[in-house]
């Protein structure tokens, strides 16, 4: 599985001058600390272990996999997609291929506003030319880790009139040391979750509206990962306080864009509270994929020709991505969860409503100061 570095009982919070400076955080015993840590790791390697042996099935053509040719759906001229965390990897990968279909694509990315995002943006489209993109490619700030970021970037697409038919949230980050974030969020419950929630819900209205005008329905697409399976949902604890594990961490923020993913699909089908007739979401794992997140595994770095072996390139990651956001398949179908462009079962906490519910709930709660920064006015508790 992924690595960014983990583990360790030296754990951190950010202030205003050091986003990584030491505190005192309370923890259990630092065996007891040890041996959870251990105990996920095991959790997402007999997981990871499953899944390679799923990706060399596969590469071997050893049982039937549904594949989607993105070439062969219509012209999307006209269309606007926004994709966090698209200048790389499976990101990039969809990018691109919607560029080459004439979509206008909206590309954020954690570079510094100013040169970098500029120098980025221009290395994009150059690429994106070279690989026949037609379509229109801007590359916007945004940062996952501050909510007022993304409170600010719904703000500016609003103000920019666009229309927006596909929302892909793709961008995370995986096995990180403890932190916490200015906002006081776990990192990956931030970057993963958190922040792609008040993302979807700023841009809910607009989502909406475009479908209305459309006609055509609206797309959320929730990048998860299989990892979900591996770890429950501590909701007495989703910032890890009491007991960290980065592998955790990461799977417990898979899981609960699942579970957000489900939640929200009922309220879009409540026609009695809910604003938005014309917006469908679904979530998927895009198989095991080779980008610069494995750059810290150990046995990928010792094993590189090994891993391109197994791994799925970009491409063929965000194939399923790409089948969710286009696939005439799937027009009106909400709440889903897909692997290999076909819809699976996820795992059973996911369909639990009491859980779903109470994430919701949790979740609402924790970003209620930035939700009223939106100043959108509906009903956000069950």
């Amino acid at each position: 599985m992924e690595s960014r570095n983990g583990g360790g009982d030296s754990l951190s919070t950010p202030s205003n001058d050091n986003q990584n400076k030491p505190i005192i955080v309370p923890l259990y015993h630092p065996w007891i600390q040890l041996i959870y840590n251990f105990w996920c790791i095991l959790c997402l390697y007999f997981l990871g272990a499953f899944c390679i042996i799923i990706e060399v099935s596969r590469k071997l053509r050893l049982g039937p996999v549904k594949h989607y040719d993105h070439e062969q759906s219509p012209d999307l001229t006209g269309k606007v997609a926004i994709i966090t965390g698209g200048s790389r990897g499976i990101g990039w990968a969809t990018g691109k291929a919607l560029l080459q279909k004439g979509c206008h694509v909206i590309i954020t990315s954690s570079a510094k506003p100013g040169n970098q995002i500029e120098s980025l943006q221009q290395k994009l489209i150059t690429a994106s030319q070279s690989a026949g993109g037609k379509g229109k490619l801007e590359v916007w700030h945004l940062e996952l880790t501050s909510m007022d970021s993304i409170v600010d970037f719904v703000k500016r697409f609003t103000l920019s009139g666009l229309e927006l038919n596909m929302l892909i949230t793709n961008a995370g980050i995986m096995y990180a040391p403890f932190s916490l974030t200015n906002n006081g969020f776990e990192s990956h419950l931030s970057v993963n979750y958190l922040g792609h929630c008040l993302l979807i819900w700023g841009l809910l209205p607009i989502l909406n509206e475009t479908g209305l005008k459309s006609g055509t329905l609206s797309r959320i697409v929730n990048v998860s990962s299989a990892t979900h399976y591996a770890r429950p949902i501590t909701l007495d604890d989703l910032n890890g306080l009491k007991l960290y594990s980065p592998y955790h961490a990461y799977a417990q923020s898979k899981l609960a864009q699942v579970i957000f993913t489900f939640k929200l699909n009922r309220f879009l089908d409540d026609k009695g509270t809910a604003p938005y007739e014309c917006v469908r979401v679904n979530c998927l794992h895009p198989g095991v994929v080779k980008t610069d997140l494995y750059e810290h595994v150990w046995w990928v770095n010792r094993f590189p020709k090994f891993a391109s072996l197994i791994f799925r390139t970009p491409e063929e990651g965000a194939e399923t991505v790409l089948y969710t956001a286009l696939s005439p398949e799937l027009d009106g179908v909400g709440g889903k969860y897909l692997e290999d462009c076909a819809i699976v079962k996820a795992a059973r906490p996911a369909y639990d409503e009491s859980i779903q519910d109470q994430l919701w709930n949790k979740t609402w709660s924790m970003l209620r100061p930035w939700l009223e920064k939106l100043d959108i006015d509906h009903p956000i508790q069950s």
